[in-house]
């Protein structure tokens, strides 16, 4: 699924898709949004990255798939 979601991501989006790869690195999932949180800020993510999944409406994530599509809805 996660090269399903790198096809349909353009752009700017696909640049910001990389952005996020990294900072998911080491999630272990499922992962509340709460633990995702605290693993993007001590991963050093952007304040624009941790604010953006903060946005998002789910509180559990079962895999990096799920986290991209939540960011990236097509």
């Amino acid at each position: 699924m996660f090269d399903k979601i790198k096809e349909s991501v353009t752009g700017s989006n696909a640049d910001a898709l990389g952005g996020y790869t990294k900072y998911l690195e080491g999630v272990e999932f499922p992962i509340s949004k709460d633990a995702l949180l605290d693993h993007l800020q001590s991963s050093g993510a952007t304040e624009a990255v941790i604010e953006h999944v903060r946005s998002l409406s789910r509180d559990r994530f079962s895999s990096a798939d799920e986290v991209f599509a939540s960011l990236f809805p097509s």
